[in-house]
């Protein structure tokens, strides 16, 4: 009966962490030639709809700007000079990212293009298959060695 329990635990365990990932945040940067546009999301692809953004400017306390992602996770703002600027997400119920960012300085070859970001959605669901695999591995494996000992 102990190792029941101890199964019933291990599973327990493991969908806390399935909870936990699924509300981790994911940010994606396009550096654009005259603006940045940034989108946020959670792990499991769901945008991070009117989170707090504060954008910080190279070798600055004081925010650049404020304001909120809209509907869909998204945010612009147009930097003022080239430099490692500071981008932070607040979705307001304990989960933030704060990102450094390398941003060319304007006219900048290197400031021409979006950057391709992985989806989140896609890293969530092989996160997802992963563990699934390795639970149903281990219930399995569990079964197969009560059945030899109980002989």
């Amino acid at each position: 009966m102990k190792s029941f329990q101890k199964l019933l635990l291990a599973a327990g365990v493991w969908s806390i962490a399935i909870c936990a990932a699924a509300h981790g945040l994911h940010l994606s940067v396009d550096v654009r030639a005259d603006h940045v546009r940034i989108a946020g999301a959670y792990e499991n692809g769901t945008p991070l709809a009117g989170a707090t953004v504060a954008i910080f400017a190279p070798q600055r306390e004081e925010p650049y700007q404020e304001g909120r992602t809209d509907p869909a996770g998204r945010f612009a703002f147009i930097p003022d000079a080239g430099g490692r600027w500071r981008i932070r997400l607040d979705d307001s119920s304990g989960h933030v990212l704060e990102r450094q960012v390398d941003i060319p300085a304007a006219g900048s070859p290197a400031a021409s293009g979006p950057a391709a970001p992985p989806s989140p959605a896609a890293n969530f669901h092989t996160f997802g298959l992963l563990v699934g695999v390795g639970l149903l591995a281990g219930i399995s494996a569990l079964a197969f060695w009560r059945t030899s000992t109980s002989k």
